[in-house]
């Protein structure tokens, strides 16, 4: 594996990573705000659809057998 691919990969990575969890912080303080009798619910709805999507679009699916 090259150095390029390594670093390539990393910030890949990096960025999906802070970005989901960046997701789940904003989503929860949303509804604790706005939300407030909903927003445990809610939140815990937000992570499970935020790590699905998370799962199924930026994973990488690996070629090998």
């Amino acid at each position: 594996m090259s150095l390029k691919k390594i670093i390539s990969y990393a910030v890949k990575e990096f960025i999906n990573t802070y970005t989901t969890m960046a997701l789940m912080i904003v989503f929860g303080i949303l509804f604790y705000e706005f939300i407030p009798d909903h927003w445990g619910k809610l939140t815990i709805l937000s992570i499970v659809i935020i790590v699905y999507v998370d799962i199924k679009f930026f994973s990488k699916k690996s070629g090998r057998k």
